[in-house]
């Protein structure tokens, strides 16, 4: 009956976008000693900021804010993908050119990384090197174990090659995700392959865990891409995996974030059609359909 009930879900019409990749490699150059680095590199603002006065301060403070606000709205509307030239125009020389540049490469570097939006914090980690900008240390420690867990998945996926991945569902699913986050989809893939090829070895389904962190990653990263979260879906009921709450909350969390209200609800009652030990509704799912009929009904009594 789930199956069923999961069929009508892979009905929904959704309109497919294809899933994009990130490619190129990134070398990074980072002094034993950044911070006496960025106290004789960072030019612009270590030499003129003292000699600004504080109201000047303030509106070279608030324009970085609107920098960011800007780009935050940007990511919300059209996703990662398609914010890199976006920024990248924002924060020209010609647009965004005073005492807090360097501030400014900081803070949205520290933004991105906060995100997970790995690629596009790179992007720019590489724009302020390229403009002789040194990066606080934080930010650069963040930058290069970032890499070097993206170059250690890499090894660790080459090492566990013989290794049975079929109960490790929860591993997979860290590995994938993160590889997702990092750009890597192909690794990202063949750590997938590899856990349904083991599953299926030993005749057992594959967990319910990668696929909703896949989910969930989608959302964050492309949400408006529904034809990689319809391909997920498929993906999932040809390997026979029986969907969890948290591959449902998933779902309804996107369907919320579309305005697809209906479709959200159909989802719950997918739910409770269904419930069993392994499958109830969590304080997620109720919280989440909450705040959506609070704003449905305060919708319908402004018609009134």
């Amino acid at each position: 009956m789930l199956q069923s009930s999961f069929r009508r879900i892979l009905r929904l019409r959704f309109a497919p976008q294809r899933l994009t990749s990130f490619s190129g490699s990134i070398s990074y150059f980072l002094n034993s000693s950044p911070a006496s680095q960025t106290s004789s590199h960072n030019k612009t603002r270590d030499s003129n900021s003292n000699n600004v006065q504080e109201p000047a301060r303030r509106v070279f403070r608030s324009r970085v804010n609107g920098l960011l606000r800007s780009i935050d709205s940007r990511i919300l509307a059209k996703g990662p993908d398609d914010v890199e030239t976006f920024i990248h125009d924002k924060i020209s020389v010609a647009k965004f050119n005073n005492v807090y540049r360097s501030t400014m490469f900081n803070r949205l570097i520290r933004f991105l990384l906060e995100r997970d939006l790995y690629k596009l914090a790179i992007s720019v980690y590489k724009r302020m090197l390229q403009e002789q900008f040194f990066p606080s240390r934080d930010i650069s420690l963040k930058v290069i174990a970032m890499t070097e867990i993206v170059d250690d998945m890499a090894d660790a996926f080459a090492t566990i090659r013989n290794v049975d991945l079929s109960a490790s569902g929860n591993m997979v699913n860290v590995m994938v995700t993160a590889c997702m986050r990092a750009g890597q989809l192909s690794a990202a893939e063949n750590w997938l392959k590899k856990y349904e090829s083991d599953c299926m070895k030993q005749g057992v389904a594959p967990d319910a865990a990668p696929y909703a962190g896949i989910l969930e990653t989608l959302q964050e990263i492309q949400p408006e891409n529904s034809g990689a979260v319809q391909a997920t879906l498929y993906r999932m009921r040809s390997e026979g995996v029986t969907p969890d709450i948290s591959v449902f909350n998933t779902l309804i969390r996107s369907s919320l974030a579309r305005r697809e209200y209906s479709e959200a609800f159909g989802l719950y009652h997918a739910i409770m059609t269904n419930r069993s030990a392994s499958l109830l509704p969590s304080d997620l799912t109720f919280k989440k359909l909450f705040h959506a009929s609070k704003f449905l009904s305060q919708k319908r009594s402004r018609k009134h």
